[in-house]
């Protein structure tokens, strides 16, 4: 049983984790860094494999846990005001992602992404969790699809960066994602334009003509953006 030496031990492992990033901050990389993400947040310099080595820290302490006590943890990271430290509870979720549901989908980490302001955050949520938690729990994809009509743009494009997972594999459901491409095209703000056009190029690369078809179903109506994003791993049109 976990119980408080679970909590104990999370909490040392969260610990050595933060020191493991501070260790390996680039205090002269952090303004372009801080530039390039567009984060509201002080950031230290951490390159990604130095946070993905500090969240393996905390690993087997994560696994161990009960869930309550994880997500604990994971609370008082992600209220840091350090851009890193909320990275790390992402990539320390994503690392005992087995042990989420839909009802985190929907709960936990819609909070996170509804407190998110930047792409770094919305697409390692929805990359390394919410869309590999979905495909394990079919359920939450309803959840998801709705919220391609929520006033929150990031949330907005969480409904279509949660399907790239499984556009990577050629594992998605194609009804669900023209369903949700066509609640989205007609918008061409600069983030879902994008979005749309990176889910289609992932396509792209295993099966081209079901990329292209999507491309031809949604051309009148895409931004330039996306149809120059969908088409780049495609030959040019004759």
């Amino acid at each position: 049983m976990p119980g408080k030496s679970g909590a104990k031990d999370l909490r040392a492992a969260i610990r050595g984790a933060r020191s493991h990033l501070r260790e390996h901050a680039d205090a002269a990389a952090a303004p372009q860094r801080k530039r390039y993400l567009k984060s509201p947040f002080r950031v230290l310099g951490a390159r990604v494999p130095d946070m993905r080595k500090a969240a393996k820290l905390a690993k087997g302490a994560a696994a161990a846990a009960d869930m309550e006590v994880l997500e604990a943890g994971l609370a008082g990271l992600w209220k840091s005001n350090i851009h890193e430290d909320r990275m790390l509870a992402i990539f320390i979720a994503e690392n005992v992602r087995g042990r989420f549901d839909a009802g985190h989908v929907s709960g936990l980490f819609k909070a996170w992404l509804l407190d998110s302001s930047n792409w770094d955050f919305v697409d390692s949520i929805c990359n390394g969790l919410i869309g590999p938690i979905a495909e394990a729990n079919p359920i939450a994809w309803s959840e998801i699809e709705s919220w391609a009509g929520h006033d929150w743009m990031w949330l907005r494009r969480a409904a279509i960066v949660a399907q790239i997972p499984a556009a990577r594999r050629l594992a998605f459901d194609a009804e669900r994602l023209e369903r949700t491409i066509d609640a989205l095209i007609d918008e061409h703000q600069f983030f879902i334009a994008k979005a749309i056009g990176w889910v289609l190029r992932e396509i792209s690369k295993k099966d081209p003509d079901a990329a292209e078809k999507l491309i031809r179903r949604f051309h009148h109506r895409a931004a330039k953006l996306t149809i120059r994003e969908a088409t780049k791993r495609l030959p040019p049109s004759p």
